[in-house]
């Protein structure tokens, strides 16, 4: 097997571009995991993990690759939200998880369920109102 860097590893990533008999999501995920390691300063290695993290969120959002790519990428992110826990200050996370939970809903939630008004609706409009009584 040829010696993988890093960065072409984000971009098969971005570009659900499969390896061969190996899952590239999750050997990127090590590795970015492994290479923050390696770094000295704890800005550094903050800054080597939301890399991680970042380049998986953007993924989840590309509505040009397949939804099963999209989702193993969301997987990946909620399984690194502890870590980020640790990362970042406590107003920070806190909107990383709101941000993480919108667009997930927006990204990766069945559109119908999203937009009701969308889909068929096969009750007429004195079906859906309110019996009054009287």
């Amino acid at each position: 097997m040829e010696q993988l860097t890093f960065s072409s590893l984000e971009l098969a990533v971005k570009a659900e571009q499969q390896m061969p008999e190996a899952n590239t999501i999750n050997i990127y995920v090590y590795l970015g995991l492994e290479r923050a390691k390696s770094f000295g300063s704890v800005e550094q290695t903050k800054r080597a993990h939301l890399r991680v993290v970042n380049t998986l969120l953007e993924t989840m959002c590309d509505d040009c690759l397949s939804l099963r790519w999209r989702t193993a990428c969301y997987k990946w992110i909620k399984k690194l939200m502890p870590l980020l826990f640790e990362l970042l200050h406590k107003d920070d996370y806190w909107q990383r998880v709101a941000d993480v939970k919108l667009l997930h809903t927006y990204f990766l939630k069945d559109k119908k369920e999203l937009h009701p008004l969308t889909t068929q609706n096969t009750m007429t409009r004195d079906e859906q109102s309110p019996k009054r009584e009287g």
